[in-house]
């Protein structure tokens, strides 16, 4: 009896390997080690429309995941994560209302993904390195309160 096998994108380039030569993947997708760069945010009724600098990333790193954690609900205010490009290249705007709970942010499109095209926060293309901005939208944010972002990434070069 025959099996079915559906293999994600790292494990079919290495089943593709078919002459017997050992199959090495992109340190970025495999054996990168994982980082994480924490901000913290003090909360002083930021505009709407506001971009808050959140993390520099190096040029070829593969970002994993983007939490959020508020000590206050924002209301009505939503956050979109991106770079100076794309506002939401990492995450489209939503409401961020739970309170000491953290919340995942980054889109599946970007999850795993290699940064190759990057933008520092003034938006100048950057082949170092890519700063991830925090865009705030719908409402201004609450006048007080903190708000810590994390951005998980895995970095090749460490």
């Amino acid at each position: 009896m025959a099996i079915a096998i559906q293999a994600g994108t790292n494990m079919a380039m290495v089943l593709a390997n078919t002459g017997g030569n050992l199959q090495t993947l992109p340190n970025q997708l495999v054996g990168a080690k994982p980082h994480i760069w924490t901000e913290r945010i003090t909360l002083a009724s930021q505009a709407s429309g506001v971009n808050i600098p959140v993390a520099r990333i190096p040029y070829g790193s593969a970002l994993l995941d983007i939490v959020v954690t508020g000590s206050v609900s924002l209301g009505t205010s939503t956050l979109a994560f991106g770079d100076m490009n794309a506002v939401a290249r990492f995450s489209a705007a939503v409401v961020n209302t739970a309170v000491d709970t953290a919340t995942h942010k980054l889109n599946s499109a970007s999850a795993g993904a290699l940064l190759t095209t990057c933008y520092d926060y003034l938006g100048v293309a950057s082949t170092a390195y890519e700063d991830v901005i925090m865009t705030v939208a719908a409402a201004a944010l609450p006048a007080s309160g903190t708000l810590v972002v994390s951005i998980w990434y895995q970095d090749p070069g460490v």
